[in-house]
């Protein structure tokens, strides 16, 4: 018989027994590190792509202020009297790629031009067709707000079968 009684465990390698609910505890907290190390990982990758990506747009914007610049300088004084003569025509000449995307901005979306004509640089004929008067009028409304476009008239406004066919005759205010 023992005379003493031991109540502490034999200090010997004895396997420690972990329950199921440690074992996925365990599992599911290094899934959960990989997760954020791969989202990480991810993230650097995508930040080094966005700044390799803001110094291309900020060289591409410098080269464009730089192109800005030396196109805005003035232009030399014409040398020769053909040189006069073409900057002559060039002021008497409306800004025609300005009118255009103005027209291009006041053109409602139901309203299509077939032919834009200028026979003087002081007028211009629109005809096209749409699928309302209202249109018709908005068309003109807003050609009247614009500072390229001044007494628009209605030469005809006619229905048709499936849309309405006008055409308009403008001032063009350019000097």
């Amino acid at each position: 018989m023992k005379k003493t009684l031991n109540l502490l465990p034999p200090l010997g390698k004895r396997p420690i027994r972990l329950g199921k609910t440690a074992l996925t505890v365990g599992a599911a907290a290094v899934i959960y590190i990989v997760a954020l190390t791969v989202l990480w990982l991810m993230s650097n990758y995508e930040l080094k792509h966005l700044n390799s990506t803001i110094e291309d747009l900020l060289g591409r914007k410098s080269q464009m202020q730089d192109y800005i610049a030396v196109s805005a300088t003035p232009a030399a004084a014409p040398q020769d009297a053909t040189d006069k003569e073409i900057m002559g025509r060039l002021r008497a000449t409306p800004p025609w790629d300005a009118i255009l995307a103005e027209l291009s901005f006041v053109v409602p979306d139901t309203v299509w031009l077939e032919i834009i004509e200028s026979s003087d640089a002081s007028h211009l004929r629109l005809k096209g067709f749409s699928t309302s008067q209202a249109d018709v009028a908005k068309l003109i409304s807003r050609l009247e707000r614009s500072h390229y476009f001044r007494n628009v008239e209605i030469v005809f406004s006619q229905k048709g079968e499936q849309a309405i066919t006008f055409e308009l005759r403008t001032e063009i205010k350019w000097t």
